[in-house]
């Protein structure tokens, strides 16, 4: 998926099992260092969230100035008890 910088955009995910439905997400940036993304209101100064289904919302999409960046995002997620 190639986003726009400063453009809102939503990871979609979609999960079914037992609940509760408990969503991890990670980020693997371009040096291969892994990073679990930090999302609001967990964070307040975080530009994502994360939504009831599990996807992964960014009020707007940060880019270096410098070159495009590639991100990889992960979803874990674990059910029931």
């Amino acid at each position: 998926m190639t986003v726009a910088r400063n453009e809102p955009v939503t990871l979609r995910c979609k999960a079914r099992g037992e609940e509760p439905i408990l969503y991890a997400w990670f980020r693997r940036g371009p040096g291969g260092e892994r990073d679990r993304v930090r999302t609001a209101p967990d964070d307040p100064t975080s530009h994502r969230m994360l939504l009831p289904d599990g996807s992964l919302f960014f009020l707007s999409a940060k880019q270096n100035k410098k070159e495009q960046v590639r991100n990889y995002f992960i979803l874990l997620f674990f059910m029931g008890t």
